[in-house]
């Protein structure tokens, strides 16, 4: 059942770097007020998730390790918003090219290779 879990999150990982990495940003441009909006919605959409997993669909541990994918998805998908709609000192003319992003999108894939 261990394995279960820590297959999840590996899965999740890019996700995890893409909210550190927009969130952290937030925090850094000196709104930390705003940044406090991604993780609320990550860590409450976490207990939400595991909440109906878990205890609603009684998936066991496959539960808790999807509610953490899910809540990550969630949290990247939030932080790209914050940074790229609301009002921030950082500006986002366009997406940053493939080849620098795409690390973030390979990370963990050494543990895939362990499973």
């Amino acid at each position: 059942s261990g394995r279960i879990y820590f297959l999840f999150a590996v899965i999740s990982f890019p996700f995890l770097s893409i909210y550190a990495i927009s969130i952290g940003s937030i925090r850094g441009s000196g709104n930390p007020r705003r940044s406090l909006i991604g993780v609320i919605v990550t860590n409450a959409s976490f207990i939400l998730f595991g909440l109906l997993y878990v205890k609603g669909f009684r998936m066991g541990v496959a539960g808790a390790g999807l509610a953490l994918l899910c809540s990550r998805i969630l949290g990247a998908g939030t932080g790209l918003f914050l940074l790229k709609n609301l009002k921030n000192a950082i500006l986002i003319e366009r997406w940053i090219p493939k080849k620098i992003v795409w690390p973030s999108f390979t990370a963990g894939r050494e543990l895939l290779l362990i499973l």
